[in-house]
């Protein structure tokens, strides 16, 4: 709690609410009061998370906005840079000289989110005929990670976009993510087709690194 107030977000607290059967005890009580001078209050601790869950599938537009927990970004490949990037995140790629396992940032931790909050990327195939895009999606709590493969780096899925009717031309396709609710949803649209396209995020570690490498190599 010390460490959310102080990040400067959460300002003129005249009250904390606490919730859960835990709230009650008089030991947590009395270290709350003691800790914020006396700003707490108590009304049906045990059954408020039960009611705010009701109310919220009731009415989801009364949270208006959330602070992001995590720092969302994709693992890319992007073209080496001497003397920015580490040699041994250097490969040869079909392409020239790539860097493997950069964390491009969609949205960073702490950033307050309204309901309609997206964010919209345009990615490009990088082979002919291409079937599909795979994008690995990483989460971290660090504001400034640098590689995927940093500890505190975590991967969170694969993110798969059918190509419709593959071409030898490369083909531009806009991501947009939405973090506004309660779940990370994604959506995808072909700029050529201007149709939307399927989109599947796929938790099997596996298959996403395999088809990752394979991408990587184009």
């Amino acid at each position: 709690m010390m460490s959310i107030l102080e990040k400067g977000q959460v300002k003129n607290i005249s009250q904390i609410l606490m919730v859960g059967g835990f709230s009650e005890s008089p030991f947590v009580q009395g270290v709350i009061r003691e800790t914020f001078d006396g700003k707490n209050g108590l009304k049906d601790a045990a059954i408020t998370i039960a009611k705010g869950a009701v109310l919220f599938g009731r009415l989801p537009q009364i949270v208006e906005s959330r602070v992001l927990c995590f720092t969302y970004g994709l693992r890319m490949c992007p073209i080496f840079i001497e003397g920015t990037h580490p040699e041994e995140k250097k490969f040869i790629s079909d392409t020239g000289l790539k860097c493997n396992d950069v964390f491009d940032i969609i949205v960073s931790a702490d950033a307050e989110v309204k309901n309609d909050f997206t964010v919209k990327r345009t990615y490009l195939t990088v082979s002919n005929f291409q079937k599909e895009m795979q994008l690995d999606v990483y989460y971290t709590k660090k504001k400034n990670l640098v590689f995927t493969t940093e500890q505190e780096s975590k991967f969170l899925g694969g993110l798969k976009v059918e190509i419709p009717n593959p071409t030898k031309d490369r083909r531009e396709v806009d991501i947009t993510f939405h973090f506004g609710k309660t779940e990370l949803k994604l959506s995808a649209q072909e700029k050529l087709s201007k149709g939307p396209i399927a989109t599947t995020l796929n938790m099997i570690e596996d298959q996403i690194q395999e088809t990752f490498a394979k991408n990587c190599s184009n």
